[in-house]
């Protein structure tokens, strides 16, 4: 039999998460619960925390998944890390500590692991303990979202436009380059890389070779077959209600793509939209960096903060809007998944598909080579309820036949156990 042990750094939660992280989390572990031939125990990696403090969700979530048979390990929380090097030294004498200072922790980290004896090991979305547990003596699979080394470098140089000089970009550009060769390096003790975003298995499959593939996201379905009538009895007619973000508000996609559509997708909507005719509402945890916060302080723009029931702004709204890869930064989002749950209209730039090919034009959204593009197609789908319907309806059938967690852990236990 086999014995995977999952390590995350997060608790996994059922009920209303905040992070989509914690609801794939608690999905993929309820899955793998239910398969024949293996034990699974989870991990819970902590820095600078109590890591034995769960909430109720969290709570319910550990009752839930010990019932089905998972082992519950003592949680780990890492000693503090070590002072940084110095600048002068870093520079002259580079480590992997530098780039990855939890590393240092390893044979206290691996410690924690030995009591379930695994056999072998799986880390979702985790990239700092991804680099942690890169040694660890067992099989190992990653579920990863990004590449640390090109979002690091996309955001930095993103950053730039704010203070840049000859040398800055210099010394920037050697760490960066320093910091995709240790990741690199370290992502290569793994057995296998899936990655939720096309473009992202790309490129490890370029740098590393064929352990490198592209596996779909997963979302839970709330609503089965009652979407229908939630939105018809939901969703406004007196205003068009866009859903312009949903996340962090202070996050790296987040942040480009809220620029893209303050800065350049508005002045195209009030080109093919009456005046008062349309709002724009930004959903998220946090405050936008202050470049952002001024753009969104518009009229037609209302930034709402986090929402308890956030199911319930959706369904009320006709378009689902988002812009993300629109910018440098192109990723798979779970955000999809969850518009496609509720049936929403989903509108985006046509780079989505980049990340997530089951995003297609006029089957399951619209999409937009530009801002002018997708100001028309907005104006277009405002005015044709049965569009929307038929985007909404495509778009939920897409996540129930693409998007399932069973796909997901027969991928898994596929590869761990061919080797």
């Amino acid at each position: 039999m086999e014995r995977l042990l999952v390590i995350n750094s997060e608790w996994p939660e059922e009920a209303n998460p905040v992070q989509a992280a914690t609801l794939v989390h608690f999905e993929l572990l309820r899955e793998l619960a239910n398969r024949s031939g293996i034990h699974v125990g989870f991990l819970k990696v902590g820095i600078n925390e109590d890591v034995n403090s769960r909430n109720e969700m969290q709570e319910d979530a550990k009752q839930k998944l010990e019932a089905l048979g998972i082992t519950y390990l003592e949680p780990f929380l890492l000693p503090p890390l070590t002072r940084r090097r110095s600048k002068v030294v870093r520079l002259l004498f580079p480590k992997l500590r530098d780039y990855y200072p939890i590393t240092v922790h390893r044979a206290a980290a691996y410690a924690a692991a030995q009591p379930f004896r695994p056999t072998c090991l799986m880390i979702q979305w985790c990239e700092k303990e991804t680099h942690l547990y890169s040694e660890f003596p067992v099989k190992k699979f990653a579920y990863y979202g990004n590449s640390d080394a090109l979002i690091e470098r996309i955001w930095e140089e993103y950053m730039a436009q704010f203070g840049d000089n000859v040398v800055r970009k210099i010394l920037r550009e050697i760490r960066l380059a320093r910091l995709e060769k240790y990741h690199l390096r370290e992502m290569d003790k793994w057995d296998f890389i899936s990655c939720v975003g096309l473009n992202f298995a790309n490129y490890y499959k370029q740098k590393l070779g064929d352990k490198s593939f592209y596996l779909n996201n997963i979302w839970l379905n709330r609503y089965e077959g009652s979407w229908q009538s939630r939105r018809e009895e939901m969703e406004r007619s007196d205003k068009l209600r866009i859903v312009g973000n949903i996340g962090s508000l202070a996050a790296s996609a987040n942040t480009m793509g809220l620029e893209i559509l303050a800065r350049d997708l508005l002045p195209e909507l009030r080109k093919v939209l009456p005046v008062g005719s349309f709002e724009i509402n930004i959903y998220g945890r946090g405050k936008p960096l202050p470049h952002i916060a001024q753009l969104l302080d518009q009229s037609e723009i209302n930034v709402c903060g986090f929402v308890e029931n956030l199911d319930s702004e959706m369904f009320a709204s006709q378009i689902f809007l988002c812009l993300n890869n629109g910018s440098a930064y192109k990723t798979g989002h779970t955000r999809y998944l969850h518009a496609w749950s509720l049936g929403s209209c989903v509108i985006a730039h046509q780079h989505a598909s980049l990340s997530m090919p089951e995003i297609r034009h006029g089957e399951n959204a619209l999409l937009g080579g530009n801002t002018k593009e997708i100001a028309e197609l907005i104006a277009r789908a405002s005015a044709d309820k049965s569009l929307r319907r038929s985007l909404g309806n495509n778009g939920y059938k897409t996540l129930e036949s693409e998007f399932r967690v069973d796909f997901v852990v027969n991928t898994i236990l596929e590869k761990l156990t061919s080797i």
